[in-house]
């Protein structure tokens, strides 16, 4: 993922910070933190984010 990973998932999802807020049960104001990098990114929302992109079909599932 890029050094923003937040941005690039709701980019390549074509999603608002409202809709990825939702889809991973945080406020938008949350979100927009950390785009800014203003708040820190967890790694469980990492694997969150990289969920959102496979169940989308925008990239394939990793080896088990």
């Amino acid at each position: 993922m890029t050094p923003n990973p937040f941005r690039e998932t709701r980019d390549r999802l074509g999603w608002t910070q409202k809709r990825l807020a939702e889809a991973l049960g945080l406020h938008r104001v949350s979100v927009a933190q950390k785009e800014t990098g203003a708040r820190p990114i967890a790694s469980v929302e990492l694997l969150a984010l990289e969920c959102l992109l496979w169940r989308a079909g925008l990239i394939p599932p990793r080896d088990a």
